[in-house]
């Protein structure tokens, strides 16, 4: 047998048969714990600062900003045209950052548009731009800065008009995206992310009959599918009750439009959809397909909070057409962890389909309740799904359900679910043969109004209700039937609100007595309120005579405010500061207004900290909030913005640090100048320097900075080092005294070699052990040639690819000693540190050697390594990589 040496690998040898395997394990030493070494041959390298291992983060993909509650106007801070190949062509800025008139130049087919707003926007974010088309159909793809991955697309555009569309793929935040036109020309007036509508919520319903496999839904406004979601409920003739035809999902196309889908291309089967979006809603949706033979799901979704959020399902399309075999088709929904939601159906073995869901994270203020019923009682002795005291009139309740094969009649898993009390709510079917599960949320919205009861014998009805508000408002339905057998017509129905006043209830099939529980949910506007972003701010320090600004933002929560004013309510610094504006008229929700506010002391004005209390308020929000300005007045005269002594960084031998102090004028003051003290210079001038000398001429409230430079040598000794500077002028002859202090530090260098880096067995056979112990062959050898004691761990990579024998594992250990006595933590010369252990695993290090000495080259450490090639482990090269890492002990 024969194998080639190689430096810097361990070698290992073992053969059965007529195979021929080769170990080798590269050893790797790093330095200061971020800068690679890799050690070849026996020869000792020092850690080198040239070199840098770069970590890889792992960045959860969470959605920013969901939680904010009201949302604000993104305007743009830069917009460029480029050509196809992103060459720069033109500054379109000033023609597209306002809708004004002024128009881009034409942006013709396969050239970009990079736009950078001023903030970072998410993917429930949109883009929205006004253009009109100059030739073509175009659209336009939008792309991360410099990307290929595809964020979104506007499929067509309508000139003379605002276009939008969300950012729904876009993954974390960015501030900057490439705007690709295709297929026509435009030109451009303004690209914004505008203001959300006024709005909290809003609600479409709708009743369609399914077409076909598919059958779209166009909404009558854009919606943002990651704040909006679907709930159905269907009704059907016996034509089409079976589950090929009745189990139907939704999915979202777009913005505006979404599909109903089952496995059949029958027509017949009717929907009743209703789509909730709200601006305080966090909602993540998708399909699950699935075969016949499967039961569950556990589907990983961004991070939510758990007591906030509610899984909404749709019903599972099927492939088969038997009305025995609906159970199959319904799929409960549960978010067991912050990162999953869990998805089951209690019968199985026919259908293969899909279902939708629809998690909805509530941050309105909504309280949310959830429980599950394993087996769901009979009318006469029902189930009840308990609740913390709530206020019935905003509650509103949803459950998904899923019936196993032994519920074989309509009365088996027909469920309703009704207000019982405000501790619970009753769950029930006319029978309970079989079983029959409900995973069930009781949603408390504040300001909500719902109206509930049970319509008897439902068929074709309408109920008279309390006045609502159709565009925040729906309707949910549950029913339980009579009925023995399996005509699934008759116990289907769907709830509609057809008028302010009215829900429509109905069903296709009439036999059999069917209780209908219905619910009409009205969602809340919140009121309006104007605010400002902090409460208390400080401007800048100041002198007499200077004028200093700080910025506060008045905020239009929920709703559009008129009227918005600031007034000066109270403080000692009234007659010093005033805001830009006090009249700021009309802010729509969630839109801000920047006030200015000038602090500006007389010459004369007393040294002291002035404050003023101002007042925001509207005529939707008299109470309004209030916010506090300080301005500080420093005294006056020729002085430094710092207390003498100031400190420098610490400053390492051979390297420099800063520190930059500000001095300030208040008078006229001529011929300035900061110069060594008198008293002396102190004993670090030699190496701590100041940037100027002469000021010149300094005017009534002027500033100048002065830069301090600490740069030991690397020769020089340790301590504290100080410098010390007067400041005169014409004006002010008595000088203003300033000490600069720098403390010289040692510098550390933490770097090992290793004496011995190659390791190499011979031939090994299965099941036999052989180690480094008898230096046969001889173990690593590793030495600290820093200044500094270090710890080093040890990490490898598998040596073996047996299945059960990665590391770590007994197959394949280590152990260290000391090669001179008192160079280690608590050890002496041949004493085992730690006694063999099993060889970590990759990115899990053990701290194998501590407080390795830096004395002499005796003071190293051994690491021997013990191999028992496992049985049966195939012949072949293995290799494993060993990497040693030192740190400051």
């Amino acid at each position: 047998m024969h194998s080639a040496r190689l430096d810097g690998k361990v070698l290992a040898f073992f053969a059965f048969s007529i195979a021929l395997l080769l170990f080798s394990i590269p050893a790797f030493a790093v330095t200061n714990e971020d800068v690679l070494t890799i050690m070849t041959g026996a020869g000792r390298t020092g850690a080198s600062a040239t070199g840098t291992v770069t970590l890889p983060w792992n960045f959860d993909n969470v959605p920013q900003l969901r939680n904010q509650t009201y949302e604000q106007i993104i305007e743009i801070s830069k917009a460029e045209h480029l050509d196809e190949n992103r060459t720069f062509i033109s500054n379109i800025y000033e023609q597209v950052k306002a809708l004004d008139d002024t128009w881009s130049k034409e942006i013709p087919p396969s050239n970009y548009v990079i736009v950078t707003f001023k903030q970072n926007l998410t993917s429930d974010k949109d883009i929205t731009l006004y253009p009109r088309v100059t030739s073509g159909n175009p659209r336009i793809e939008v792309y991360e800065v410099n990307g290929t991955n595809l964020i979104a697309e506007f499929t067509s555009l309508n000139s003379n008009e605002y276009n939008k569309v969300y950012l729904t793929n876009l993954v974390g935040e960015q501030d900057t995206f490439d705007l690709r036109v295709l297929e026509g020309s435009i030109e451009i007036d303004h690209i914004i992310d505008p203001v959300s509508p006024s709005l909290p919520w809003w609600a479409e319903s709708g009743t369609t009959t399914m077409t076909g496999a598919t059958t779209s839904v166009d909404l009558s406004q854009s919606v943002n599918t990651s704040k909006a979601f679907i709930i159905l409920s269907r009704r059907a003739s016996s034509t089409y009750d079976d589950p090929d035809k009745s189990g139907i999902y939704a999915e979202w196309v777009n913005s505006t439009r979404f599909n109903l889908r089952q496995y059949s291309a029958t027509a017949g089967a009717i929907i009743v959809w209703h789509v909730i979006e709200g601006n305080y809603i966090y909602v993540q949706n998708g399909t699950q397909t699935y075969t016949s033979t499967q039961t569950s799901f556990n589907i990983p979704i961004n991070s939510v909070n758990v007591s906030r959020t509610v899984a909404f399902m749709t019903f599972g399309s099927c492939d088969a057409a038997t009305v025995a075999d609906t159970n199959q088709i319904f799929w409960t929904g549960n978010v067991t962890s912050s990162t999953n939601l869990y998805i089951k159906r209690d019968d199985s073995g026919v259908c293969d389909g899909t279902v939708a869901y629809f998690v909805v994270e509530f941050n309105d203020g909504s309280t949310i309740q959830q429980g599950e019923i394993a087996n769901v009682g009979a009318s006469a002795t029902p189930s009840y799904a308990v609740v913390t005291s709530i206020n019935m009139s905003n509650t509103w309740f949803y459950f998904s359900q899923a019936s196993d094969n032994t519920a074989v009649g309509l009365d088996d898993t027909g469920v309703i679910a009704q207000h019982y009390n405000t501790t619970a709510f009753k769950v029930s079917r006319n029978v309970a043969g079989g079983v029959t599960r409900a995973h069930w949320y009781a949603i408390s919205t504040p300001d909500a109004y719902v109206q509930y009861n049970c319509y008897q014998g439902m068929t074709n009805n309408n109920v008279t209700i309390t006045e609502v508000v159709l565009n925040r408002s729906f309707a949910l339905i549950s029913f339980n039937n009579s009925g023995t057998g399996t005509i699934y017509g008759n116990s289907m129905g769907t709830a509609i609100l057809t008028n302010s006043t009215n829900v429509y209830l109905r069903r296709e099939g009439t036999g059999n007595v069917e209780c209908a529980q219905w619910q009409a949910v009205q969602l809340p506007v919140v009121a309006a309120a104007v605010s400002w972003n902090e409460t208390t701010a400080t401007a800048a320090n100041m002198y007499g005579g200077q004028n200093k600004t700080r910025e506060a933002k008045v905020t239009s929560n929920n709703a559009q405010n008129t009227n918005i004013a600031v007034t000066e309510q109270s403080g000692n610094g009234t007659s010093i500061t005033t805001p830009n504006a006090t009249s700021i008229g009309t802010l729509a929700a969630g839109e801000t207004y920047d006030v200015s506010f000038y602090c500006e002391p007389t010459i004369s004005q007393a040294p002291g900290i002035y404050e003023t209390v101002y007042k925001v308020a509207s005529t939707e929000d008299t109470t309004g909030d209030t916010f506090t300005l300080k301005c500080n007045v420093l005294p006056s005269n020729l002085t430094y913005n710092e207390t003498s002594p100031i400190s420098t960084a610490e400053a390492t031998q051979g390297t420099t640090v800063y520190r930059e102090i500000n001095i300030w004028s208040n008078g006229t003051n001529n011929q300035t100048n900061i110069t060594d003290a008198v008293a002396g210079a102190g004993n670090g001038s030699a190496f701590i320097t100041k940037n100027a000398t002469n000021l010149g001429n300094l005017i009534n409230a002027s500033t100048v900075d002065v830069k301090f430079t600490c740069a030991p040598p690397l020769e020089q000794a340790l301590g504290v080092y100080e410098y010390n500077v007067s400041i005169n002028s014409t004006q002010n002859r008595t000088a203003v005294n300033l000490t600069v202090k720098c403390r010289v530090t040692a510098s550390q260098d933490i770097t090992i070699s290793m004496v011995v880096s190659t390791v190499s067995f011979e031939n090994m056979l299965l099941g036999v052990a052989n180690g480094t112990s008898d230096d046969v062959p001889s173990p690593f050898v590793i030495v600290n040639d820093g200044n500094t004691n270090v710890n080093i761990t040890i990490e490898a990579t598998d040596l073996f690819t047996l299945s059960g024998f990665g590391n770590p594992v007994s197959n394949y250990m280590w152990n260290s000693t000391a090669n001179e006595s008192g160079s280690l933590q608590n050890n002496v010369v041949g004493e085992n540190l730690f006694g063999y252990a099993n060889m970590p695993a990759s990115a899990s290090p053990t701290k194998c050697i501590g407080e390795l000495k830096s004395v002499d080259s005796a003071d190293s450490a051994t690491i021997n390594v013990n191999i028992t090639v496992p049985n049966p482990e195939s012949p072949g090269n293995k290799s494993s990589t060993v990497t040693f890492v030192a740190s400051a002990s």
